[in-house]
């Protein structure tokens, strides 16, 4: 999925031509490099565990890198996972490893990441990485690379300057560099997910600025990230205090683009978000000055966007405020027959 396109819309088809092109040179650089290490996954066992423990000893980053992509295609198999977990050594290392060598290599901070993601995904594993401080850990990571993130646009910027080619090599490897981050970002994002199921974690997660750097991930990233970051932001807006703080940053705003999004993923996740902060009045407001109804309205000719499409609609149709807009487009007669049908549906299902 990191291999897609950023899908940039440019005003004429020769510069749409050469931004496909660059994405698809970073795709295939990217791909280049995930193609040589799975040539190492058959080597990958259970039994050469502590060989690959060691190598995260190597002054070498590449070997690693090495080291944690071999543990990360057994962490990947679920059955592994209790075996790995009784390796004393294991998350120690692997947690030493992404302190002292993250800032030196995104494929080695990218391979431990992942793995952590593997164990969050078992709750039964939770105490174990809570007892590491892997999600301390990875609070430092993320805000690393969000300063990191702003250093990359600089690079962009700055190689605007140079002449032509020069300026196509280098803003090709800081894409390529981008797109990497991003990667890594969305294996974090998940990772603390998980471990957000835990309700006492998410509190602590809001003293650390959760919030707040989730609206900055939804902001000049990938789709991918875009989503991980929107699917973290619905869960915290169940709370009002986080509700609040989004309020002041501008959640409405800065994710009101999504719903003209080509992935129904991004889109359904943002309509589930909105139905959430619909309940605060002035988030309300701020929605429908977003011009957010026409498309809502229009969205109810797709099936899976229909039920929190409607109840969407009703939470802006309660404020007075709000009325005069659905007089401006087909919302009536739009609810009234996906209202039918629905009611068909749920007749016919209760009929012996």
């Amino acid at each position: 999925h990191f291999l897609s396109a950023y899908g940039i819309d440019y005003d004429r088809m020769a510069q749409m031509a050469l931004h496909d092109q660059e994405q698809a040179e970073i795709a295939d650089s990217i791909q280049a490099q995930q193609m040589a290490m799975l040539q190492q996954q058959i080597d990958s066992t259970l039994e050469s565990l502590d060989s690959y423990i060691e190598m995260l000893y190597e002054d070498n980053v590449q070997e690693k890198v090495k080291g944690t992509y071999m543990i990360l295609q057994l962490a990947r198999n679920a059955d592994n996972l209790e075996t790995l977990i009784q390796d004393e050594r294991l998350f120690s290392r692997l947690v030493g490893t992404l302190k002292e060598s993250a800032k030196q290599s995104l494929d080695l901070s990218i391979n431990i990441m992942y793995i952590f993601l593997c164990f969050s995904s078992f709750s039964e594993f939770h105490q174990m990485i809570v007892e590491h401080e892997v999600g301390s850990l990875t609070f430092k990571v993320l805000d690393y690379e969000l300063k990191r993130f702003v250093a990359f646009q600089k690079e962009l910027d700055s190689v605007k300057s140079a002449d032509a080619e020069t300026a196509k090599k280098e803003a090709k490897k800081t894409k390529l560099k981008i797109q990497l981050q991003d990667k890594l970002i969305h294996a974090a994002l998940y990772f603390l997910l998980n471990l957000a199921e835990d309700i006492s974690i998410e509190k602590k997660m809001r003293k650390k600025g959760i919030v707040g750097m989730m609206v900055q991930l939804i902001e000049k990233r990938s789709s991918e990230v875009a989503l991980a970051a929107l699917t973290f932001l619905k869960k915290l807006s169940i709370f009002k205090e986080n509700k609040e703080e989004m309020k002041a940053a501008g959640i409405v705003e800065k994710s009101a683009k999504f719903f003209e999004s080509s992935a129904d993923a991004l889109v359904l996740v943002t309509m589930r978000l909105f139905l959430n902060l619909s309940f605060d009045a002035d988030m309300r407001q701020e929605m429908i000055q977003q011009n957010i109804v026409p498309k809502l309205v229009d969205a109810l000719r797709k099936e899976p966007f229909r039920l929190v499409v409607l109840r969407l609609l009703y939470h802006l149709s309660t404020d007075d405020r709000c009325k005069s807009t659905f007089s401006y487009t087909e919302a009536p007669p739009m609810v009234r027959t996906v209202s039918s049908d629905i009611l068909s549906l749920a007749l016919k299902a209760c009929m012996p």
